[in-house]
């Protein structure tokens, strides 16, 4: 599917054009069918702000409407190649994922982005980054054996790639907070959903801890995850900066994953590995970085901190003394 030729302007195809040749739905689906179209047909419900009623997303500009639109163009082109030789059923079941993640709010809890969220063949474990250049995401892509990007032009979930096709440009002439960041959150929230029991999960990060809060990062994915913590058997806290230890970062995500976590005790692993020499280095470093990364059984300590004072003197002074320490180096115990 991603040799397929997409649709570069919203007036070069239409729905019923890229959906001919699927075989029609069966007559017991053909209502729902029908209601799906109808759907589709009618997601830009106005081709200009003031045409739109008060209701209705007025606040989108024109371009950002022909954005939205393309994105179901191209989506649809997807899926027709991915269900040839399915029903339309399937194949409209399929676009209407796209719909679901361009209309959600911000406070939509069960968005479902389905097969566009699904990760690229061979890769299990969602890499979630902040600070990072494209150039390094791409590196970590390459040399992390299993971890994929939500989006990443060159390889990602089918959602991500979608979105950066021409004449979608990631929505980038859409108002952030009120559009596009709304997609993002329920397409992160999404994966989050669907992880594996036992799963591995990667946080790249590339600048300070103290830059984390206000990011997607902090305020959308930590959240997510936090909800799945007793699905998640271990975290790579991967840093590539020159500024921070990697066990600081590690403390910081891991007790804003505590604080945020509905379950009473959590025994995932953290993994730390600082690859900050890897900015420089050539390839394998970041492969060989993530290999020797120091093992940290923070979560058990963090649990226990919430509800046991002493625990938590020694949490503080930990944090305190690894605040300062740069690298992977153990922290001091107090006396027991």
């Amino acid at each position: 599917w991603r040799k397929v030729t997409y649709p570069q302007k919203h007036d070069e195809a239409d729905l019923s054009t890229i959906l001919e040749g699927l075989t029609d739905c069966v007559p017991a689906l053909a209502d729902k069918c029908a209601a799906d179209r109808s759907m589709i047909q009618n997601f830009v419900p106005c081709s200009s702000p003031s045409q739109c009623s008060p209701r209705d997303d007025s606040f989108r500009t024109e371009d950002c409407q022909e954005q939205r639109q393309m994105a179901m163009l191209v989506t649809a082109t997807w899926c027709r190649a991915k269900h040839i030789g399915s029903t339309l059923y399937e194949a409209q079941r399929c676009i209407l994922y796209m719909q679901r993640m361009l209309e959600a709010t911000v406070d939509d809890a069960d968005a479902y982005g389905g097969e566009l969220l699904k990760p690229p063949p061979g890769k299990i474990e969602p890499i979630y980054w902040s600070g990072l250049s494209g150039k390094m995401r791409q590196t970590l892509f390459t040399e992390h054996q299993l971890g994929y990007f939500l989006h990443n032009t060159a390889n990602s979930t089918p959602f991500g790639f979608l979105l950066s096709q021409s004449g979608v440009d990631d929505l980038d002439k859409c108002d952030f907070v009120r559009s596009t960041k709304p997609t993002w959150v329920a397409s992160s929230r999404s994966i989050a959903r669907e992880l594996r029991p036992q799963a591995s999960v990667t946080f790249a990060i590339g600048h300070r801890s103290d830059k984390l809060p206000g990011t997607i990062f902090w305020n959308v994915e930590i959240p997510s995850l936090a909800k799945v913590l007793n699905r998640i058997s271990t975290i790579r806290v991967v840093t590539v900066n020159e500024f921070e230890a990697c066990t600081s970062l590690a403390w910081a995500i891991s007790s804003e994953l505590a604080r945020a976590s509905p379950a009473p005790d959590i025994s995932t692993i953290v993994q730390c590995s600082e690859c900050s020499r890897c900015l420089t280095s050539g390839a394998g470093c970041m492969k060989s970085c993530m290999d020797n990364g120091a093992r940290l059984p923070l979560f058990n300590r963090l649990f226990k901190a919430k509800t046991n004072a002493r625990d938590a003197l020694q949490l503080a002074f930990d944090l305190m003394k690894g605040a300062g320490n740069k690298g992977d180096e153990p922290v001091p115990q107090l006396p027991q």
